[in-house]
């Protein structure tokens, strides 16, 4: 029997409504849903409150991930799965995660993170996007789990490990615009260039691998609101 499952995210209430259909998704996998809210996004808690079975929040500060830790405590299943709020997860990673929690030779998962571009039909197949791994599912375990300060790398999971295949599809290449994106990276980078930051694609240097017309390979009729 698979052991319970927390899953977090936290968000600064930029689109509150697709962030809760995403999580929604997640739902037959959870057993916790919770979520931490910018402090100043007051307008973003009726609809995540919704979705979520705890609803926490938190006063900004840089660098962004520096909440992780405190979220993490904050969660009370045995297992932690952590999203951010431009993830889905796919339908077939929704399926797996109940034989991922029945393993008992493995301490946590990276996960394959797709980037869809330009829309949600298509995703980035090229280096570096087309193999990225994220560490996102993880035993809650003091013993196992660390923190680290490392932006965009903030937790550090000891134990063996599994890759898993089933993707959490990335939307933000797929619903920002080539400005806002280069902005953000812009910005990022006086934070350290060394942090994992990939450089934004243009139509001109991507190489998009099609699923088809319609619902595709992301596997829900979300709505992507720009």
């Amino acid at each position: 029997m698979a052991e319970a499952l927390s899953v977090c995210c936290m968000t600064g209430g930029r689109e509150p409504a697709r962030t809760a259909a995403a999580l929604q998704l997640l739902r037959p996998a959870a057993d916790e849903v919770l979520v931490a809210v910018d402090e100043r996004a007051a307008a973003a808690v009726p609809q995540l409150a919704a979705v979520a079975d705890r609803l926490l929040t938190y006063p900004f500060a840089e660098p962004g991930d520096r909440p992780i830790g405190w979220l993490f405590r904050e969660c009370r299943g045995p297992w932690i799965l952590n999203v951010d709020d431009d993830e889905v997860a796919s339908p077939a990673l929704v399926a797996a995660l109940p034989g991922l929690l029945e393993r008992g030779d493995v301490t946590h998962a990276w996960i394959a993170r797709r980037w869809l571009y330009p829309d949600v039909d298509t995703y980035l197949d090229e280096p570096p996007w087309g193999r990225e791994y994220q560490l996102r599912l993880v035993r809650s375990d003091s013993a196992l789990v660390q923190f680290s300060d490392e932006f965009h790398r903030p937790v550090v999971a000891h134990g063996p490990a599994r890759y898993v295949e089933e993707p959490l599809w990335h939307l933000d290449t797929a619903v920002n615009p080539f400005d806002r994106r280069r902005a953000r990276r812009s910005s990022t980078s006086a934070r350290g260039a060394a942090c994992g930051s990939r450089p934004s694609p243009t139509t001109a240097a991507s190489t998009c691998r099609s699923y088809g017309p319609g619902r595709g390979r992301l596997g829900c009729r979300l709505t992507i609101w720009r």
